[in-house]
């Protein structure tokens, strides 16, 4: 039996998101892996294609990017096509607050009509949803503990709490993608793999 593919992907947009309207895509990344091995990496900006005026300040300021960052990058359909090949093969997608991954690209596709023509993988997995059942079956839940008891942890704090160390780079979505992946890996039990 072939190993079973993973891919964990991260996605950084234009503007929080807000109610059902989603902010446009300004940074893709994946990785896929199976359980021994690193098989495959994929980053990309992605010029959304909006008037600078349509960015919001506090994304910018989150993830570093802003409209002179994607100048020179691919539109978006252009980058989604190559991250749907990159995607083909892939048995399992997780990503750390999956909901909001998928429904970005969603509205992207949707915004082109195609939003049924995406190889998304048959298992999906929050990482988020999964990291937290993981620390609050552990002695320290103080860790990621607010003020109703034990919190969904923030990326940062899930790597934290798995590596103790802090996580570098937050809100790069590659970087984001790899710590993902690193926490996805620990609490599996499975042998981390090199960048």
């Amino acid at each position: 039996m072939a190993d079973l593919v993973y891919c964990i992907l991260d996605t950084e947009t234009t503007d929080l998101a807000k109610g059902t309207v989603q902010p446009y895509i300004c940074q893709i990344a994946a990785v896929k892996f199976t359980r021994e091995a690193n098989i495959g990496v994929f980053n990309s900006l992605v010029d959304p294609e909006i008037p600078a005026n349509q960015w919001s300040k506090e994304a910018m300021e989150i993830t570093g990017i802003g409209p002179e960052e994607v100048e020179d990058a691919d539109p978006t359909m252009t980058v989604l096509y190559k991250f749907a090949k990159f995607m083909v093969g892939v048995d399992h997608l997780g990503a750390y607050n999956l909901p909001f991954d998928i429904a970005v690209i969603s509205a992207e596709l949707q915004r082109q009509g195609l939003e049924y023509r995406f190889p998304w993988a048959p298992m999906q997995y929050d990482v988020a949803t999964i990291a937290e059942s993981y620390i609050s079956s552990r002695e320290l839940v103080q860790a990621v503990t607010g003020k109703r008891g034990v919190k969904q942890p923030k990326l940062e704090e899930a790597f934290k709490f798995c590596f103790d160390q802090p996580m570098e780079d937050a809100h790069d979505a590659l970087a984001d993608v790899w710590a993902t992946v690193r926490v996805y890996r620990h609490i599996m039990g499975w042998s981390q793999i090199p960048e």
